[in-house]
């Protein structure tokens, strides 16, 4: 299988949990985003032109689609004595979902449920289900999970274009060997996603390709905000923004709406203009992270 040649763009921060409207549009319309992550779990009740209607309002906007394997394996005791048939089902139907909706997928993950099927399962599924798409001209991005170990990443590196890692499958990854990992990818000129990573502080040591985070979220969820120092981001509690920040904030890039942010939705604040700031934040810190890696994105 011919490799995809390597896209000429720059590591990029992607903005996971658009698939609602509300989220689609502080995002993209109104963040001025351009690569989102949507979850194909999520998707499946949506109407049928659901993506399309997206792509020709944003020509510009970059999809990865995600398998939902995420939520299979947070409640993994519920799906442990599946039959294998109800993943050949659901794969058939994810599968069968992106080849419908390629002219505006940029990327989907394979369907890695190692944990649940075995490596050996998921390798199949991999040749007869993902390895068709690719042939589409849709890129897919195959999971790499721990039980694989080292020589398996660098099978997977040889194999394909694209490979994604997840820093809660490996507790244990430091930067060292999240460097030395990158190494034998870039041998392979393989580019490498980040599965729910935007530590900064990794990211401008480590070339990954993409990355992508829900931590964008945090102000719906707490009232905190994300905030990137020009080094690294750091989360301010509400008490913490509201009494240090408004000078920064009520200025580019940011030009917050205060009374908004304070006073709205019964006095509580309104999350929307808090999640808006809070997108600014990885705007910041993705120009701050491409500029740290200028020399080291070997895909360029």
């Amino acid at each position: 299988m011919a490799k995809h040649p390597s896209l000429n763009i720059p590591t990029s921060i992607v903005i996971s949990g658009v698939e609602s409207d509300r989220y689609f549009d502080i995002v993209v319309r109104k963040g001025g985003v351009r690569f989102v992550l949507m979850s194909y779990h999520y998707l499946q009740g949506k109407p049928k032109n659901f993506l399309k209607k997206r792509i020709e309002e944003f020509p510009d906007l970059k999809v990865f689609i995600d398998s939902g394997a995420h939520t299979f394996l947070t409640n993994i005791d519920d799906y442990m004595d599946k039959p294998l048939s109800y993943w050949e089902k659901y794969v058939t139907e994810y599968t069968d979902w992106v080849k419908e909706n390629k002219d505006y997928i940029f990327a989907c993950a394979n369907l890695d449920l190692e944990p649940i099927l075995g490596n050996e399962k998921i390798d199949e599924f991999n040749d007869k289900y993902f390895l068709p798409i690719e042939d589409l001209g849709v890129q897919v991005c195959y999971v790499w999970h721990t039980p694989r170990g080292e020589d398996g990443w660098e099978e997977y590196c040889k194999k394909h274009s694209y490979i994604g890692m997840s820093m809660q499958n490996d507790a244990t990854a430091t930067v060292q060997k999240l460097m030395k990992r990158l190494k034998v990818a870039e041998k392979y000129n393989t580019r490498v996603h980040g599965m729910a990573l935007t530590k900064t502080e990794i990211l401008v040591r480590v070339p990954f390709f993409t990355a992508d985070s829900t931590t964008w979220l945090v102000g719906q969820q707490y009232g905190e905000l994300n905030w990137f120092d020009g080094r690294k981001m750091r989360r301010l509690s509400k008490d913490q923004w509201m009494r240090q920040y408004k000078t920064q904030l009520l200025k580019e890039p940011f030009n917050a709406d205060w009374e908004l942010l304070t006073t709205g939705m019964g006095g509580k604040g309104d999350t929307y203009e808090l999640l808006r700031l809070n997108v600014i934040a990885y705007k910041l810190a993705e120009e701050h992270i491409r500029k740290r890696l200028k020399n080291k994105m070997y895909w360029l």
